[in-house]
């Protein structure tokens, strides 16, 4: 049992330590949100792992808790709606959620430490669509908590439509990006998976990233060679 240097039982390292545990157990197979941050991350974590923080910590369990609630909220009504619905597409795996069973729905719910969003994040409505494309759902929802929104209107909900052209392409994306992915973690090589770094929308992730000496490294040697 984890101890502080007073001897007393340590219970935020506890949670760490427990974190770490199920973060570090082999993943089966490979999932929509193994490209819905940065690709290129997710090969270095695998490779080579560090210890969780409390940074990350705290962003999970207030996250977890969050997306419960509202899990909780909608499964009243467990005739139309399923929680974490399974969608599969060529051995990729993915889970929505909350289904509209009537509507054939997907309902993806995030939490904003901000007070206001005009438009949902460019990587989460990937997601979504993702898992549109693998629902075949022409229309699903994102649905942000603005934890910061103090007056009477902290949810922001925004519709997302997809042609059936449009979610077939989402499909042949979901592969290329997958298999790309694949083929780094084979090779144990982050370079040959796809960042982030330019991306404007999810520059943030650069700013907090442990690998991100090795990622310029590795983006240097690129544009040398």
């Amino acid at each position: 049992m984890t101890r502080d240097e007073d001897g007393e039982v340590d219970y935020i390292a506890m949670m760490r330590e427990t974190m770490e545990g199920w973060y570090s157990r082999p993943r089966r197979g490979w999932h929509v949100t193994d490209i819905a941050l940065c690709p290129r991350q997710r090969v270095f974590k695998t490779i080579d792992p560090l210890p969780i923080t409390d940074k990350e910590l705290n962003m999970y369990s207030s996250g977890r808790a969050v997306h419960e609630a509202v899990q909780w909220l909608f499964m009243s009504n467990p005739g139309r709606y399923e929680k974490e619905k399974y969608v599969e597409y060529n051995d990729i795996e993915g889970s929505i959620d909350i289904f509209d069973k009537k509507k054939n729905t997907p309902i993806e719910f995030k939490t904003l430490r901000s007070s206001n969003i005009d438009k949902p994040k460019s990587f989460q409505e990937e997601q979504l669509r993702y898992y549109m494309a693998m629902q075949n759902s022409p229309i699903g929802y994102m649905v942000y908590q603005c934890l910061m929104h103090f007056g009477n209107s902290p949810w922001r909900r925004f519709k997302v439509t997809m042609t059936e052209q449009e979610r077939k392409g989402q499909l042949e994306k979901l592969v290329r990006e997958i298999t790309s992915l694949q083929n780094a973690m084979k090779a144990k090589d982050p370079s040959l998976a796809r960042g982030v770094y330019s991306d404007k929308d999810m520059k943030w992730m650069c700013t907090d990233c442990p690998y991100l000496k090795e990622c310029e490294q590795m983006r240097a040697a690129g544009a040398a060679a």
